[in-house]
């Protein structure tokens, strides 16, 4: 009975990673494609450099990250954890900022994601 357990537990597991590879994807293209177009063609607050470098570090950590969780890196679950701060981060401005609704939410959905499979899910 304990393999049984095991296997589905591993199976689980491996879903989970495959969805947190999933919501990081997603994530990095619609940070990426909102800070080089939409952003740009608002201008104003849109485009202050604190919005626009934590849009790019979110993109980049979002990349990092399903890098680190498709070529199966045991640290994989230190950079989710940074990955769910700053998606979350972002998310925060992005909303505050408003009509950014599919950044703010592929931000959390990825950073619900990372937390799970970074094992910090009761930091939320």
């Amino acid at each position: 009975m304990a393999p049984e357990m095991k296997t589905t537990d591993t199976r689980d597991s491996t879903a989970a990673l495959e969805r947190c590879i999933e919501h990081c994807s997603t994530c990095h293209d619609v940070c990426l494609r909102m800070a080089s177009g939409h952003c740009l063609e608002r201008g104003g607050e849109h485009v202050r450099p604190a919005h626009v470098t934590l849009m790019l570090d979110c993109a980049d950590i979002c990349r990092t990250a399903a890098d680190f969780m498709v070529r199966g890196s045991p640290r994989h679950v230190f950079v989710c954890s940074l990955c769910a701060d700053v998606c979350e981060s972002c998310a925060q401005d992005c909303e505050r900022l408003g009509d950014m609704q599919a950044c703010v939410d592929a931000c959390r959905a990825c950073a619900d994601s990372c937390r799970e499979t970074s094992g910090d899910r009761d930091t939320e």
